[in-house]
């Protein structure tokens, strides 16, 4: 994809064309910070959190999704489910229109989700640490939790050679190789 989302405090979403530089912002459907943001690249969709609703934006048109969301956190498509990660848990669902979801991964605080197709493994940062489940739509799910009772702040997967970084609460990178054995990088800077 050659563009880059962005949303702003003030509720409007952006959007930076890298080929042509060019940025364009859309007004959300109601005014407040933007929740949480995310492209879904097989319908094509910007899909954002106001308040607790769920929004998508297509074409510049937002249109509001008609279910009630506990607060989302971050979201992901996979295989055609929806992925949620929600103050009170992660939960699957097989459509946004659904009341309940269909399965649910963990009952645990998740902040960010990140899959890593490469290795077909979820992760969670949640407030016991980072969970990682793999294969996580077949029977036999192996799960395994690292650096339990830590508070993960992101996670970002997808990079060269299967490798997973995520930035805890206290400031270290941490990076995770495609067998779930972690290394601590460096720790950033504090702020005075």
């Amino acid at each position: 994809n050659d563009k880059v989302f962005f949303s702003t405090i003030d509720g409007y979403i952006g959007e930076i064309d890298l080929t042509t530089n060019a940025i364009k912002q859309v007004p959300a459907l109601v005014r407040g910070d933007i929740e949480q943001l995310y492209y879904d690249s097989i319908d094509n969709r910007i899909y954002y959190t106001i308040n607790n609703t769920l929004y998508f934006l297509d074409k510049e048109r937002n249109i509001e999704i008609d279910n009630f969301f506990p607060p989302i956190k971050s979201m992901l498509r996979i295989q055609n489910k929806y992925i949620i990660a929600t103050s009170i848990g992660t939960f699957v669902y097989n459509s946004l229109t659904d009341k309940k979801p269909s399965f649910t991964l963990t009952s645990e605080w998740s902040r960010a989700l990140e899959f890593n197709p490469t290795n077909n493994t979820l992760y969670f940062a949640t407030n016991k640490g980072l969970l990682i489940i793999s294969n996580i739509f077949e029977k036999g799910t192996a799960s395994k939790l690292l650096f339990k009772d830590i508070q993960i702040i992101h996670i970002k997967s997808g990079l060269p050679g299967s490798r997973t970084f995520c930035l805890l609460f206290n400031g270290s990178v941490i990076e995770i190789d495609k067998n779930g054995v972690s290394e601590e990088l460096f720790t950033l800077p504090e702020n005075n």
